[in-house]
């Protein structure tokens, strides 16, 4: 039998979040830009209006810049939280709910 070793991919580990530095923003705006090596993220409260032109501006207040593959992780784990509370909701509310359609890639 193989000994694990502190580096062995296959031993699991305990991760805790640490939420000393953060704070929240609410989102309703988010703007998608990316290139072969970063996806960025940009999000925003949503518009408002410019008071000199009078065009609606989407003030952006913060960036994420993250690999193809980390959005990939992100994506799945966006799909698998919406669907828990689509199922949620719909079971205590005795309706089924419409679900998000496929992601195609």
């Amino acid at each position: 039998m193989a000994q694990s070793t502190p580096n062995d991919p296959n031993q699991q580990r305990k991760i805790k979040v640490k939420y000393e530095e953060y704070s929240a923003r609410y989102a309703n705006q988010t703007v998608l830009t990316g290139s072969a090596d970063e996806v960025f993220l940009d999000f925003s409260s949503g518009p408002v209006p410019d008071a000199n032109t009078g065009e609606s501006l989407i003030p952006i207040h913060t960036r994420i810049a993250m690999s193809p593959a980390g959005a990939r992780r992100l994506l799945a784990a966006l799909q698998q939280t919406l669907k828990r509370i689509e199922t949620t909701a719909a079971e205590a509310n005795g309706v089924q709910r419409a679900s998000l359609p496929p992601v195609k890639g």
